[in-house]
């Protein structure tokens, strides 16, 4: 195809606006910055294009999906030498030259964006997969630490049980919390953005493990 040809293409599929880039901005940072794209074509510039609405990187408030994230970094791994992309405040987009992309290439984006969102199957479950051992350091240890703590408070535990999961270190907090994981045969789902953990069922798992553990006499 020629550039007309990419630009018909890939404007059908994509809302993104076409803009206009100076290559000598982008090889600056590496990137290319909001304030670096124009409307309007000159002698220093050629159209570049977004692709945030399908591959974006890791976003700082949460609003990047997995299935995003997947889409980035496997293009990117794939496709190393092609993409400029775009930075934002709080996240980094995918992005490129439309000259810089190959007719194969445009396919896989096009098809991305009308015919089937994901880029590699396996690599979303991955992430998934990932994200879910990751909540555990992230926030669910301090979560369920809480959550204990608020049983004692309502009268619901005694403080010498709660003290049995309270007083574990973090590492064996980990260990006994991936048993009863695997021992109930619970997956938490994923809504696309984050973990859905269930806090009830799993504090009744935690509450039924301690309460078969020796409390200490004072």
């Amino acid at each position: 195809m020629d550039l007309t040809e990419k630009l018909d293409a890939l404007s059908s599929a994509f809302t993104t606006r076409v803009h206009q880039a100076n290559r000598t901005d982008a090889a600056e940072f590496g990137y290319l910055r909001p304030s670096d794209l124009i409307e309007w074509l000159d002698a220093d510039t050629e159209p570049w294009i977004s692709f945030e609405d399908t591959a974006k990187g890791e976003c700082r408030f949460g609003q990047s999906s997995t299935l995003s994230r997947s889409n980035f970094r496997r293009l990117m791994a794939d496709y190393p030498d092609v993409w400029t992309n775009i930075h934002y405040s709080n996240i980094e987009a995918l992005g490129a030259f439309v000259n810089d992309l190959s007719d194969d290439l445009i396919e896989i984006l096009v098809g991305l964006k009308v015919d089937y969102p994901i880029y590699d199957e396996s690599d979303v479950s991955d992430l998934e997969y990932e994200e879910v051992y990751e909540s555990w350091n992230q926030y669910l240890d301090s979560d369920l630490y809480r959550e204990i703590g608020k049983l004692v408070d309502h009268d619901a535990l005694s403080e010498d049980l709660a003290d049995l999961w309270l007083g574990m270190s973090p590492d064996e907090r980990n260990s006994v919390f991936w048993q009863l994981i695997d021992r109930h045969g619970y997956a938490p789902e994923h809504s696309g953005y984050e973990v859905l953990w269930d806090y009830d069922e799993l504090v009744s798992w935690i509450v039924e493990y301690i309460q078969t553990l020796p409390v200490s006499s004072p």
